[in-house]
C-alpha cells in the first residue's frame, strides 16, 4: 500500500515541476498577470486532482487508520455520511461471472466451490482424530497448489425446508403415492403436523454447508507488467487468462478431497450469499434455503444489480440516549423525539468513541414495508480470534468454527481467510530466530516486573511449541478468523457477544488457554465486506492474521458438521450436539449397511422412555408394519385406544385363548407347546413323561384321537389333551395328571387353557387368538412377574414363564409368514427379566434381524435388567441415569467412556431437574425427553418427539397430573359402547 502511494506521490510531484519549467518557457512571452491566473488555476485543478487520487483508496468507511491508506478527509466522510450502501454492487466490484469463475474488475481470479462439514463424534476420540487428519488434508492439498494466493472459507447457515424434511420421511416408503390415503393414512396424518411444525416456524432446521473459495495466483507477469500492476495501471486481467484460469480451476477440483462431496457453486450462488449476510440476525424464518444445484434462470441478475443494502452505525448512540430517555420520561411528559435528539447529539459529543462502531445495523431497503421503513435491519457484531489456544490445547475444536453452532440464542456465520507460504527449513530457522531475539530484547528493555518476564517467557515457549510443526511441514499458513454474529435485538447482541467473549477464554475446566475473541471497534463496515466471498482481504485482514500449519489448522476441525441418525427415515427427535435443530431419522423400513433396526433403551422413571416407545411402535404401525408389545404397567393399553384395528389381550382375564393347540397349525404348535408346557408341568427331557407328551401332542396322533369328554374327533386343544391322558391308568399318565390338575384351576393359567365355568362347570370355549386380523397387539401382563435370584418366585415364575413363551411362539408364527416389518416390544422390561424371555422373544427375534423385517425394541431402567441377550443390537439410547451404579453401563452401551465430564452428562445435563422444592423431580420446560443416541455409527444428544398426532400424545403422556389409569380407560370404553 506504502508503495502505491509513493508512486503517485512521485509522479505528482514529476508532473508538477515538469509544469514549473513549461510555465518559465510561456512566461517570457505572454504578461504576468495572465500567466498568474493560469497558474492559480492550474494550482486548484492539481491541487483536487492530487486529493482525489490520494485518497482514491481509502475504504468507504474508515477502519484502523494509516494503514488503510492516506486518511484526507476521513473524518469529515465520516460526519457527512453517516452510512455505507453497496449501490447495487459487489463490495469490490465484478468484472464477469463464468460458472464457479468470478473475475473482478481488479484482475482478481476467484474460484467457488460448496463443501460439506466433515462429520465427527465429539464422545469418541478416534472420530475426532479422523477428522483432523481429513480437514488436515484438505488444507495441505491446497497448499501444494502453488499457484493458489488467498483461501475463503465461510460456514453458511441454511435454512432445510420443510418439505425437504418431508421427503426424507416418505421417499423411502414402497409405494408411498400410490396408498398414501389408504394404508399410510396414520403415517400421512402424523407428517403433515410435522410438516406444519417446520413450515410455520415453530421449529426449524439448519445445515452449515461452506463455502470454499480460492483466489487464482498468476505467475507469468513480465516486469512491464508487474510495475503497472504495482502502480494500479495493469490491466484487469494481466497475466491471466481463461483458458489457464480453467486448467487451474481443474487441478484444484482434483485435488479437493471427496469426503467434503464439493460442489462447483453457480452465478446465482452469490446473491443468496448477500441475501444471507443482509439478513444475519433474523428470525429463523428468514434464513434463506440452499439454491437449487439445477435451477435454469430465464433471466440472471447483472454484476451491478445485486440487492441494495444499507449498514449505519447510528444505534450505539440511539441504545445509550435511550436509557437517559427513559429515566427521563418517566419524571416528564417530555416529546421523546426531541429529548433523542438532544441527548444523542450529547452524547456523541461526549462519548467521541461512539462514532467508532462497535457493531453494525444492516438494513434491506429492498424489503421495506409501513412497519420498517429502512425495511428489515439485524444487528450485527464481528469478532477476531485474536489469539489462539496453546498447541497442547484440548478444547480447540469446540472454539473454532463450532462456536457459531453453539446455543447462544444468536445466528452467526464463520470466516477463514488463509494464505500459504512455502518455506525451506533454513528460511524457517532464520524467521523463527529473528522473532525470538526481538523477543528476547523486549524482554530485556521493557520488563519491569516479574509478572512482564512471564508474559514474554510465554511468547516465547509459544514460538519453540510452534517452531516443530512448521519445519515439519515446510508450510506456513496465515490464518484470519471472524465469527460473525447477529440479533435483531441490539441489546440481545450486545449481551450474547459479551458472554462469548468470556466463554472463548475459558476452557474446559475453567483455566485459561489462551483463546480470545477481539472486536475491532471502528473497522466493523469494513469487516463485514470482507467477510464476503471473491473480495480481496486488505490490511484490516491481514493485521489480524494468526501463524499454523495445515496439520494445526486441521486439529480445530474448521470444516465440520455432528449429525446424528440415518439419511432418511421416520422422525424421533432434533439433535442437541449443536443449535442447528437437525432432524434425527431412524429408518424402521429398509435394511441398512450399518446393521439391524432393533433399539435399546435405558434411563430411569419420569424420564421419557415410554413415550419415546410410543412414538417408535405409532410409526411402525403407520408405514403398514405389525406391532406387537407385552405391557407390564397397562399403559400401552391406553395408548392402543388410538389405534381402530388393536386387539387387546389381558393375560389374567383373556376373552380370547391363547392354546398353542387351537391357534397354530399342527405341524407349527407341536415343538411349541412342548417348550411351553413341560417346564410349566415340571417334564424334564428323555423322560417318560416328555415322551408321553411328545407322543400326545404329535399331529398324526391329535388327528386319530378323542377325549373322552367329547365324541368330536381329535384333540384339538390342550385341556382335550390332558382329558385324553387322565383316562389312561398308568403311572405316568398320573404323574402327568397330578402336575395339570396343580395348573387347571389357576386364573393365570386361563389364558393357556379353556376356563371351567364356575356356576355350571362347563368348559368355556374361548375362541382362538388371530392376529392377522389387527396389526397392533398389546399383552397386558401386569399380574405376570418374572424375577431372578433372591426375588424369584418359583410357582408365579413357571406360568408367566410359560405365558411368555406361548406369546413367542405366536409371535415367531406370525412375523415368519410376514411381509411388512414386524415389531415385538417389551416395556419396562425388568418385569419379564428370565434367560428364556431374553432367549425365546428377544434375542431369537433380534437374530433374524433386518433380514426377515424384524425389529425388537425394550425399554428398561438399568442395562444389568436385560443381561447378555441383546448385545447384537445396533441402535441404542440412554435417558438420564442419576445413579452412578446405573449410569456407567449405560454410557458404554453407548460407546461413551464413561469420564466425569460424560458422567455429569448423563446424570444432570439430560433433561435437567427444574430445581422446584415443591416439584423435586420436574423437568426444566422444554428439556423432556433427552437422551444420548446411538444409531449404529455415532452417538449424541437428542430431545425426542412425541407423537405427532395430538390425540396420540395425550394418549401417550404418562406424567403424574396426566396419566389416564388402565382402569378409568377400560371404563371409558365400556361407556362409550353403552352409550352407542
Amino acid at each position: 500500500m506504502w508503495s502505491i502511494l509513493g508512486i503517485r506521490v512521485g509522479v505528482i510531484t514529476g508532473a508538477a515541476a515538469l509544469s514549473a519549467v513549461l510555465l518559465l518557457v510561456v512566461s517570457v512571452n505572454l504578461d504576468h498577470a495572465l500567466v498568474g491566473g493560469i497558474a492559480a488555476a492550474a494550482l486548484a485543478a492539481v491541487a483536487l486532482l492530487t486529493a482525489r487520487w490520494l485518497t482514491a483508496m481509502a475504504p468507504h468507511r474508515p477502519g484502523i487508520a494509516l494503514r488503510e491508506g492516506t486518511q484526507l478527509g476521513l473524518l469529515r466522510r465520516r460526519l457527512k455520511d453517516p452510512e455505507w450502501s453497496n449501490n447495487l454492487k459487489w463490495p469490490d466490484p465484478i468484472s464477469s461471472r463464468q460458472g464457479n469463475v468470478v473475475i473482478l474488475k481488479n484482475g482478481d481470479v476467484w474460484v467457488n466451490y460448496l463443501v460439506e462439514g466433515i462429520n465427527f463424534n465429539s464422545h469418541d476420540t478416534d472420530s475426532v482424530t479422523a477428522a483432523q487428519r481429513t480437514n488436515a488434508r484438505l488444507f495441505g492439498k491446497i497448499a501444494s497448489l502453488g499457484f493458489v494466493q488467498e483461501v475463503y472459507l465461510r460456514g453458511v447457515k441454511v435454512k432445510v425446508p420443510a418439505e425437504t424434511l418431508t421427503r426424507r420421511c416418505i421417499d423411502h416408503v414402497p409405494e408411498w403415492a400410490r396408498y398414501e390415503n389408504d394404508r399410510y393414512r396414520g403415517a400421512r396424518d402424523g407428517l403433515i403436523h410435522f410438516y406444519n411444525m417446520y413450515k410455520t416456524g415453530a421449529r426449524n432446521s439448519y445445515e452449515r454447508p461452506f463455502w470454499l473459495a480460492l483466489k487464482v495466483g498468476s505467475v507469468d507477469l513480465n516486469m512491464f507488467e508487474k510495475w503497472l500492476d504495482t502502480a494500479g495501471l495493469a490491466n484487469n486481467q494481466a497475466g491471466i487468462g481463461m483458458p489457464e484460469v480453467q486448467t487451474r480451476e481443474r487441478q484444484i477440483w482434483e485435488a479437493l478431497p471427496r469426503e467434503f462431496r464439493p460442489a462447483r457453486t453457480i452465478p446465482g450462488d452469490l446473491e443468496w450469499m448477500w441475501q444471507r449476510a443482509g439478513s444475519l440476525g433474523l428470525s429463523g424464518s428468514t434464513v434463506p434455503h440452499l439454491p437449487g444445484r439445477n435451477q435454469e434462470q430465464t433471466m440472471k441478475r447483472g454484476n451491478n444489480n445485486f440487492p441494495l443494502t444499507t449498514i449505519t452505525t447510528g444505534h450505539e448512540a440511539d441504545a445509550l440516549a435511550d436509557m437517559f430517555i427513559a429515566s427521563c420520561v418517566e419524571q416528564s411528559d417530555g416529546r421523546i423525539d426531541r429529548l433523542r435528539r438532544i441527548f444523542r447529539d450529547g452524547i456523541v459529543h461526549r462519548y467521541r468513541s461512539l462514532r467508532r462502531e462497535a457493531s453494525i445495523a444492516v438494513h434491506n431497503p429492498g424489503r421495506r414495508t409501513t412497519d420498517f421503513p429502512d425495511g428489515y435491519t439485524t444487528y450485527q457484531a464481528i469478532l477476531t480470534v485474536a489469539s489462539g489456544p496453546s498447541v497442547q490445547g484440548s478444547y480447540a475444536i469446540q472454539k473454532m468454527t463450532g462456536l457459531v453452532d453453539g446455543f447462544h440464542d444468536l445466528d452467526a456465520d464463520v470466516v477463514m481467510r488463509i494464505t500459504f507460504e512455502q518455506k525451506t527449513s533454513n528460511e524457517i530457522a532464520k524467521d523463527f530466530g529473528k522473532a525470538q531475539r526481538r523477543n528476547d530484547s523486549d524482554d530485556e528493555a521493557l520488563s519491569q516486573s516479574e509478572f512482564d518476564a512471564a508474559e514474554y517467557a510465554d511468547n516465547d515457549s509459544q514460538l519453540r511449541n510452534l517452531y516443530p510443526f512448521i519445519i515439519g511441514e515446510n508450510v506456513w499458513a496465515h490464518v484470519h478468523t471472524s465469527f460473525i454474529f447477529g440479533a435483531a435485538n441490539y441489546h440481545t447482541l450486545e449481551q450474547g457477544v459479551q458472554k462469548l467473549i468470556d466463554t472463548m477464554a475459558a476452557s474446559e475446566d475453567d483455566s485459561d488457554d489462551g483463546f480470545q475473541l477481539y472486536r475491532y471497534v471502528g473497522s466493523q463496515v469494513e469487516l463485514w465486506q470482507k467477510m464476503l466471498p471473491c473480495t480481496t482481504a486488505g490490511p484490516v485482514i491481514d493485521d489480524t492474521r494468526l501463524s499454523a500449519t495445515p496439520a494445526l489448522l486441521g486439529a480445530c476441525l474448521p470444516v465440520r458438521r455432528q449429525t446424528i441418525g440415518d439419511p432418511y427415515g421416520w422422525p424421533i427427535g432434533v439433535n442437541m450436539e449443536n443449535s442447528l435443530g437437525q432432524v434425527v431419522y431412524t429408518d424402521l423400513i429398509n435394511p441398512t449397511a450399518v446393521g439391524d433396526g432393533s433399539i435399546l433403551v435405558f434411563g430411569e422413571q419420569g424420564v421419557g422412555k415410554s413415550m419415546f416407545f410410543k412414538s417408535i411402535a405409532a410409526a411402525v404401525y403407520d408405514l403398514f408394519g405389525v406391532v406387537w408389545l407385552l405391557d407390564p404397567t397397562g399403559e400401552m393399553e391406553v395408548f392402543a385406544g388410538q389405534f381402530p384395528d388393536a386387539v387387546i389381550v389381558d393375560l389374567a382375564n383373556s376373552d380370547v385363548s391363547l392354546d398353542l393347540l387351537k391357534c397354530l397349525p399342527p405341524n407349527d404348535a407341536t415343538l411349541a407347546w412342548l417348550d411351553t408346557w413341560c417346564p410349566l408341568l415340571g417334564v424334564e427331557l428323555n423322560t417318560d413323561e416328555y415322551e408321553r407328551l411328545a407322543l400326545v401332542v404329535s399331529p398324526a396322533y391329535r388327528e386319530v384321537h378323542h377325549s373322552p369328554v367329547t365324541s368330536a374327533p381329535g384333540l384339538r386343544t390342550t385341556r382335550q389333551v390332558f382329558e385324553h391322558i387322565a383316562v389312561q391308568s398308568d403311572e405316568t399318565a398320573r404323574r402327568l395328571r397330578r402336575a395339570f390338575n396343580s395348573i387347571k384351576g389357576l386364573p393365570e393359567a386361563a389364558c393357556l387353557l379353556d376356563p371351567v365355568d364356575i356356576d355350571t362347570g362347563n368348559v368355556i370355549d374361548l375362541p382362538a387368538f388371530r392376529a392377522d386380523r389387527s396389526r397392533f397387539v398389546v399383552f397386558n401382563t401386569r399380574q405376570f412377574a418374572l424375577r431372578e435370584g433372591e426375588t424369584e418366585t418359583p410357582i408365579s415364575g413357571r406360568i408367566a414363564t410359560a405365558a411368555f413363551s406361548t406369546i413367542a411362539a405366536l409371535a415367531k408364527y406370525y412375523f415368519d409368514r410376514s411381509t411388512s416389518v414386524n415389531l415385538f416390544g417389551v416395556d419396562e422390561a425388568h418385569s419379564v427379566n428370565a434367560p428364556i424371555i431374553k432367549r425365546n422373544i428377544l434375542s431369537d427375534t433380534n437374530l433374524k434381524g433386518r433380514k426377515f423385517k424384524n425389529i425388537v425394541m425394550v425399554s428398561t431402567q438399568a442395562v444389568q435388567h436385560l443381561g447378555d441377550g441383546l448385545d447384537l443390537v445396533t441402535k441404542r439410547g440412554t435417558f438420564r441415569q442419576r445413579a452412578q451404579e446405573n449410569a456407567v453401563p449405560a454410557l458404554r452401551k453407548v460407546h461413551i467412556t464413561p469420564t466425569p465430564t460424560a458422567m455429569n452428562l448423563i446424570s444432570r445435563e439430560l433433561s435437567p431437574l427444574a430445581g422446584d422444592p415443591r416439584e423435586p423431580n420436574k423437568v426444566q420446560p422444554g428439556r423432556e425427553g433427552e437422551m444420548l443416541w446411538y444409531d449404529g455409527r455415532s452417538v449424541g444428544k437428542v430431545q425426542t418427539y412425541l407423537p405427532f398426532i395430538p390425540s396420540r400424545a395425550a394418549a401417550a403422556d404418562t406424567s403424574a397430573d396426566k396419566i389416564v389409569r388402565v382402569d378409568e380407560h377400560r371404563a371409558n370404553v365400556q361407556g362409550r359402547h353403552r352409550v352407542g
